[in-house]
């Protein structure tokens, strides 16, 4: 954010159902449990990209949006929850419905500082 402060948390359910939530530069990921990509590599190029290049510091990171530098940042958000197929059978009439994406799912938004000091917040996908 703007006082400088620079969290690069990362939240995701472990192998042993368990929720963690963790620093990026700092924590261990224990338990984390990787999946298959969702995109081909040919896919994955013709979407919008997203590049944060930080050694963990807020004065040396550097966005850029399709390569593209971005200025005036006062925070990003990035949302990313993989697609989970539950199991069938018995449990699963007892569980109950849950909110699960079929397909995975990407949000990230940017909140720029304008010129005027306004505030204005976009969807970078």
């Amino acid at each position: 954010d703007e006082e400088g402060t620079f969290d690069a948390v990362v939240q995701y359910t472990g192998s042993d159902g368990q929720l963690y939530t963790k620093q990026v530069f700092t924590d261990y990921f224990e338990n984390a449990t990787t999946r298959e990509p969702a995109f081909t590599e040919e896919e994955a190029q013709m979407m919008r990209q997203l590049t944060v290049i930080s050694e963990g510091d807020i004065d040396t990171a550097i966005v850029l949006i399709d390569g593209e530098e971005q200025f005036g940042i006062v925070s990003l958000l990035v949302h990313i929850k993989s697609a989970t197929h539950t199991s069938g059978g018995l449990r699963s009439w007892f569980a109950g419905k849950k909110d699960v994406p079929e397909r995975p799912e990407f949000k990230v938004q940017i909140t720029y500082r304008n010129e005027d000091d306004s505030l204005s917040t976009e969807g970078v996908f």
